[in-house]
């Protein structure tokens, strides 16, 4: 409870025992009062403003008991209540002067009083206590968001470095294994041009052709992993689930192993193709992708909540995500299940071993 809003409560007390016990003179009083003591509390609401009213009703009420030859003690709670917002702490002392005075209605004010200013008092602490325990808490969780945001810059470096690491693993690797093949080649062609002997030509070439074979296969699986560091299958997954706006989203990711490039690519491509075919046509509000590694094989899998059971009528999406899996030697399955349609892919760890190699 606001002061002025014990204020307003006292006063109506105040008039009430005034209106059986005073003349038609204290009533002007109380009116004036009324109007001088919230004026501010109300409409403007400025300590000095406030305090400025209350000396002004304090001069004023002290005059017109001169003037009008009143018992002062009368108006002491009306004296009293004015200066309470600006006297606190020496207000239930002063309060005491009612206890010598024999009108009985003063000394129940006066005990009323120093149990409401006790009572604002209290409640003003608990305020201040809660403003500073909100403060603290303010700053702790600014101080724990501020640790939150370098822990996360710390793990974003790791990963960068760990990268940069095995960029430069890979980096280290083309060099020594293309600079051995384009050396060895080089040496035997110059060799070529001091042999007369068309077999040993033709065994010299073959042996030319193997070597430069090889550093070609060793280009194309550095370059492979290179790609493969590079491109993050986690992340364009989350990028894909982003654009869908209108749906509430969720990702279960749970791959350790580093995958080979094509695959990642080949599995976005099915994620994108069917988050697009529920953007379209699914009449759900929900979607979830699913890309969990086991010990055997990659699954993926596309869910949501609609209530479509056939999306084969859209294109050739579908045949075409079919078609990457395949190749794999992969399972695909889609249609629509207990919960809404859903686009299910496994592929056996030995399938991506198969198709690396087979590039």
């Amino acid at each position: 409870m606001k002061l002025w809003q014990v204020k307003l409560i006292m006063y109506f007390i105040l008039s009430g025992v005034y209106f059986t016990i005073s003349t038609d003179f204290n009533l002007y009083i109380m009116l004036s009062a009324f109007v001088i003591l919230f004026i501010n509390n109300v409409f403007i609401r400025n300590i000095r403003i406030d305090l400025a009213f209350s000396i002004l009703a304090i001069i004023t009420l002290i005059g017109l008991g001169v003037f009008h030859h009143s018992d002062w003690l009368i108006y002491l709670p009306i004296v009293h209540f004015i200066a309470a917002p600006f006297m606190k702490q020496y207000m239930p002392l002063s309060m005491l002067v009612y206890v010598f005075e024999l009108e009985f209605f003063l000394i129940i004010f006066g005990l009323f009083s120093i149990l409401i200013i006790y009572l604002i008092t209290r409640i003003e602490a608990l305020e201040q206590e809660n403003n500073e325990i909100r403060d603290r808490l303010t700053m702790d969780n600014l101080k724990l968001i501020e640790q939150r945001n370098a822990l996360s810059n710390d793990v974003e470096k790791e990963i960068e470095l760990a990268s940069l690491s095995e960029r430069n693993r890979i980096a280290r690797d083309m060099h020594d294994a293309v600079g051995h093949s384009l050396s060895s080649g080089l040496l035997l062609l110059e060799s070529l041009h001091h042999i007369d002997d068309v077999d040993k030509i033709h065994r010299s070439l073959s042996s030319l052709q193997e070597r430069l074979q090889t550093g070609m296969d060793d280009i194309r699986s550095s370059i492979h992993s290179l790609y493969s560091t590079s491109f993050d299958l986690k992340s364009r997954t989350e990028q894909l689930l982003d654009e869908m706006y209108m749906f509430e989203k969720e990702l279960h990711y749970k791959v350790s192993s580093q995958l080979p490039y094509q695959i990642k690519i080949d599995l976005v491509a099915i994620v994108k193709e069917s988050l697009t075919n529920i953007k379209k046509h699914s009449d759900g509000k929900w979607v979830a992708v699913y890309i969990i590694e086991t010990d055997k094989a990659i699954t993926l899998k596309v869910v949501d909540n609609g209530t479509v059971k056939d999306y084969s009528e859209y294109g050739m999406g579908l045949h075409s995500m079919k078609e990457s899996v395949q190749k794999y030697g992969g399972i695909f399955n889609a249609g629509f299940q207990q919960h809404g349609y859903t686009v299910y892919v496994s592929i056996n760890k030995e399938g991506l071993v198969n198709e690396s190699n087979n590039r």
